[in-house]
């Protein structure tokens, strides 16, 4: 029987998942003490990162890191049930950073052996019934993206400008997109997602009615994948559902108004996008920096 890396005496470590779990603000202290700053935090309730070892990951505050780095390392290397009886789930560790101000706590969890992982962590496409089209079906879903560079159509043609901003949803946001998702459903449009250990991960979203001159277009509203599992191929499966779908109704293109930021870009363009023959008018107007895109089906 072959040896596994640990029986070799090859070093093992652990992904760490990192989540926001609670965030406070003493004003009192505030006006008190602290002088006035202009990003004090950029944290928000219920993002999730990915830790691996000492990298610390896209996004996370410096200071914060520098608090929790020794758990996660701790955490990531195997050890467990740190002090002894604190935590329920033996593998994890809760975690405030040190802004007296504005304290932010973090739960941090070692994820299981890659191989394990790997097992429990297949990834289910379905379509989603209406039912299921709450926003609690959103609990494990990180729309968060940090942008730096987007396209832009400047007198005809396109360029790469620096706009940095980080896109994210708010409570009333899941609640609109629910909304939405509910109209795509009973409509008879597609609604399809991308579920990891039974928690949705990614979604894409299919309107059934044609446009364009010829009628040759469906329209794809939404396609997300989780900040927590991007890059890793699932945009390119959902969209590829979303193709099939679109095909199987007598449609002859997906018409897109996508994102500008330049790493959505790239993504559509490798799935075979281009910019849309017959631009839709309402997305065009509706979202001015997004990209107008299409592609054929067949």
């Amino acid at each position: 029987m072959p040896l596994d890396r640990r029986q070799q005496g090859q070093e093992f470590m652990r992904q760490c998942r990192i989540t926001v779990i609670r965030m406070a603000c003493y004003e009192d202290l505030m006006e008190q003490y602290e002088n006035p700053m202009e990003h004090p935090c950029n944290m928000k309730e219920g993002q999730i990162f990915i830790a691996n070892g000492w990298e610390k990951p896209e996004g996370m505050c410096d200071s914060a890191w520098e608090t929790m780095s020794p758990f996660v390392m701790t955490l990531a290397y195997g050890g467990s049930d740190i002090y002894s009886g604190w935590m329920k789930n033996k593998k994890s560790a809760m975690i405030s950073c040190n802004d007296g101000f504005r304290p932010v706590s973090f739960l941090i969890e070692a994820l299981d052996d890659p191989e394990e992982q790997r097992q429990r962590n297949k990834v289910k496409y379905r379509t989603v019934a209406r039912e299921e089209l709450t926003v609690e079906l959103f609990a494990s879903f990180s729309r968060r993206q940090e942008v730096s560079r987007c396209w832009r159509k400047e007198k005809g043609q396109w360029a790469i400008r620096e706009t940095p901003f980080v896109d994210d949803w708010s409570r009333k946001e899941y609640e609109d997109l629910v909304r939405r998702l509910i109209h795509t459903a009973d409509t008879g449009g597609l609604v399809y997602g991308a579920f990891v250990g039974g928690k949705l991960k990614g979604f894409a979203a299919v309107e059934s009615e044609f446009f364009g001159r010829e009628n040759q277009y469906l329209d794809l509203t939404l396609l997300h994948v989780s900040q927590d599992m991007r890059r890793q191929g699932m945009g390119k499966v959902l969209f590829a559902a979303a193709k099939l779908w679109a095909k199987g109704k007598g449609a002859r293109k997906l018409y897109i108004s996508a994102h500008s930021a330049v790493e959505t870009q790239e993504f559509y363009k490798a799935v075979g996008c281009v910019e849309a023959e017959e631009y839709h008018i309402f997305h065009a107007e509706q979202e001015p920096c997004d990209c107008q895109l299409e592609c054929a089906v067949e």
